[in-house]
């Protein structure tokens, strides 16, 4: 998948409820961090991100967002610092072992968010997730199915977005 065609599928899903979901994430993951701070994602043992992390990385390169660029941690042992901020993926529920050191990092000061399929352990542990329901991912376009990767290559697309919400400045002075 290339980025127009996620871009183009994006511009066509971005009504959708879970699509605003995405976007939310996206935007608490460009939250201001300290300078030493980074972006680490985390998935499965069995399944990690590689693939959305190579997309985030591009993204932030061609959109010029620094905040975006991650690294990808293998395995269970997070090198979180305090104020990191940790991005779970997983279409699978994540090991309790790997749920214990996202526990950790978050009584270090990290934030910690989630992107996953069914998992209400890391969902009631993350400061923000989005849990998709894939079977009722309303997609509204033909030929796309909804699976765990597009919607990765959607919430890339929804994190690198130009933010064009007004700033509260200017909404107080209309």
């Amino acid at each position: 998948m290339n980025l127009q065609q996620c871009e183009g599928w994006a511009r066509r899903v971005r009504h959708r409820s879970w699509y605003g979901d995405l976007r939310d994430l996206g935007r608490s993951l460009r939250a201001p961090r300290q300078e030493s701070s980074r972006l680490l994602i985390v998935g499965h043992p069995d399944d990690q991100p590689w693939h959305l992390t190579a997309h985030l990385d591009m993204l932030a390169t061609f959109r010029g967002i620094p905040e975006l660029r991650p690294s990808l941690v293998r395995g269970i042992e997070l090198p979180a610092q305090r104020s990191d901020a940790i991005l779970v993926v997983s279409e699978q529920r994540v090991p309790d072992a790997l749920l214990e050191r996202l526990d950790d990092a978050r009584s270090l000061g990290a934030t910690v968010l989630g992107l996953s399929t069914d998992n209400p352990e890391l969902d009631s542990l993350a400061h923000e997730a989005v849990s998709l329901d894939l079977d009722r991912l309303d997609l509204g376009v033909a030929g796309l199915v909804a699976d765990f990767e597009l919607a990765s290559h959607m919430f890339g697309v929804a994190a690198a977005a130009p933010d064009r919400r007004l700033p509260l400045s200017r909404l107080r002075r209309r």
